[in-house]
């Protein structure tokens, strides 16, 4: 099985924190059809019913999270809280391996006088 894309996954994310594809659309400066598109493929590829039920109510819409959809809004919520830690932690780890924390503590000392 493929990875989902990371395109997917944003779409993915901003629909379930809204609980709207309407304003998940307006968040990515996409269309809601984009929207219920990717939606729609990635449940394909997963094989899984991420939301369930869909109602317009006025001019906004509103769609809830299927079972599964609701365990995956969890997992990748729980991914993210770690994973985003330790991709910055190495980032400012190689960045301070270069020496570039050297460098821009010297130019701040050289530029103090």
């Amino acid at each position: 099985m493929r990875l989902p894309s990371a395109s997917a996954l944003r779409v993915f994310d901003a629909a379930a924190r809204l609980g709207s594809f309407k304003a998940a659309a307006a968040e990515l400066g996409v269309s809601p059809t984009a929207v219920s598109h990717r939606i729609r493929s990635l449940e394909d590829q997963l094989g899984l019913a991420l939301f369930v039920g869909w109602r317009m109510t006025g001019a906004e819409d509103e769609v809830r999270q299927g079972a599964e959809g609701v365990g995956w809004f969890g997992l990748w919520r729980a991914l993210l809280a770690f994973v985003v830690p330790v991709v910055l932690a190495v980032v400012i780890g190689l960045w301070v391996w270069n020496g570039n924390l050297a460098k821009a503590l010297g130019g701040l000392a050289g530029s103090g006088s």
